[in-house]
């Protein structure tokens, strides 16, 4: 899973972590692959059926004004003179396929969610069981698990709101192009005021990024401290560490709370301008619509358009949602990539047969203690040999006061190697 710079070459910090969750996105996603390209197509195919709604209920409000103004009579053909009838049975139609569709998507993006989440957690387990000693120094406990708790769930939020970020896009899309179908170019004034509001968005996103980041820093802290206190509790109880310990718990919990506060104003703002947006986009567009271009009101126009600007108020709302998501999985899927990349011990498979007699001759080998990617000094090791000399030669004298079964050469380093080379 680390990734190696090509030769000649050296990867900076950033490029490390940017390539490290570059390859922790595509594994996420080969995970899901196949669920999550198909609950996007249900999703795509749920976005198509709602822009049928404004569309069929201005047809069949229109038929009714055709009626009774007089051009439509029964001399008019079957199709013709019950066309609101079947308009009207197409509209349901097309709601029930719409809630079809919606629960297939739901369905299958919440199964990517949970395979995401349960992926990250058991990868983040089986990493810290093969963490290198020297990987060691460089995360505790606390952060193992904030890391397997917090940014997992965080990772699995925003699973949910994928196809959001571009499916957002597609409705404010599809949505001004009817309105623009029904009020003209009115419809612009409306496009302006919902486009003049995405700088906010960016920047509002922005701040909850960073308070994001500083926040869980925070968190780290306060776990990693809980976990040290509750580890050595006998040395806390005897020194009447308590209320040290309990201040700097409670300085970690208020800069956390301080940030999350931060972020419930800033999401809070966000969904008041976002809800609002629509309603004032509606109210001049129409004023433009009646005094700048004179264009007669009818039910069938008015009606129409207020359903599609209520519609779009969906997509405006949750389309920060998924930024805000988004800025988060960020910092999570940067946090767990780095983990990720962390050196492991070298794996060396052996079987264990006691009965068997033998013996083990080590040549030419490069043996670790700390780190895996520096072997012992040569010195160490002609120390540990001429001990293991030492200890066969009191093996072998005592061997020959005491006869045993099985003849075996039993060779002690006074270290602990974590692999072995050429043999």
């Amino acid at each position: 899973y680390v990734p190696k710079p090509a030769k000649g070459e050296k990867q900076t910090v950033a490029e490390r972590e940017a390539e490290l969750e570059k390859r922790l996105v595509h594994a996420l996603y080969a995970t899901v692959k196949r669920r999550f390209i198909v609950g996007g197509l249900y999703r795509f195919v749920n976005t198509v059926l709602q822009f049928s709604f404004p569309i069929l209920l201005n047809l069949i409000l229109s038929y009714y004004e055709d009626v009774q103004k007089g051009k439509v009579t029964k001399n008019d053909p079957v199709m013709l003179y019950y066309k609101g009838y079947w308009l009207s049975a197409l509209l349901m139609v097309f709601v029930a396929l719409k809630a079809l569709s919606e629960s297939a998507y739901f369905h299958k993006v919440n199964r990517c969610s949970w395979r995401v989440k349960a992926a990250v957690s058991s990868s983040i387990y089986r990493k810290a069981l093969r963490l290198a000693s020297s990987e060691q120094q460089k995360t505790t406990l606390g952060e193992i698990v904030n890391l397997m708790q917090v940014d997992a769930a965080k990772i699995e939020s925003f699973m949910t709101q994928v196809h959001v970020l571009w499916d957002g896009l597609f409705q404010i899309a599809g949505y001004m192009a009817i309105l623009g179908n029904l009020l003209g170019w009115t419809c612009f004034i409306g496009l302006l005021i919902i486009m003049s509001s995405i700088p906010v968005m960016g920047k509002i996103t922005g701040k909850m990024f960073g308070y994001n980041r500083s926040m869980v820093k925070y968190s780290d802290q306060r776990i990693k401290t809980v976990n040290e206190a509750l580890q050595g509790m006998l040395a806390v109880k005897m020194y009447t560490w308590e209320d040290s310990f309990a201040k700097e718990i409670d300085g970690f919990r208020r800069d956390e709370l301080e940030s999350l506060r931060r972020i419930a104003y800033l999401r809070a703002f966000f969904r008041s301008v976002m809800s609002a947006l629509p309603i004032i986009a509606a109210a001049c567009t129409f004023l433009a619509y009646v005094y700048a271009s004179d264009g007669p009101i009818s039910a069938s126009t008015l009606f129409a358009s207020i359903v599609a600007f209520d519609m779009l108020r969906m997509p405006l709302m949750f389309y920060p949602m998924a930024l805000g998501q988004y800025a988060q999985a960020k910092v999570s899927l940067k946090r767990v990539g780095l983990f990720l990349g962390y050196d492991e011990v070298n794996k060396v498979g052996y079987t264990r047969k006691p009965d068997e007699a033998g013996e083990i001759i080590i040549e030419n080998a490069s043996l670790y203690w700390f780190d895996p990617t520096k072997p012992l000094p040569r010195s160490v090791l002609e120390d540990s040999t001429r001990n293991s000399s030492i200890s066969d030669s009191q093996h072998s004298s005592s061997s020959n006061q005491q006869p045993s079964k099985q003849s075996s050469r039993r060779v002690s380093f006074s270290g602990k190697s974590s692999s072995a080379g050429n043999s």
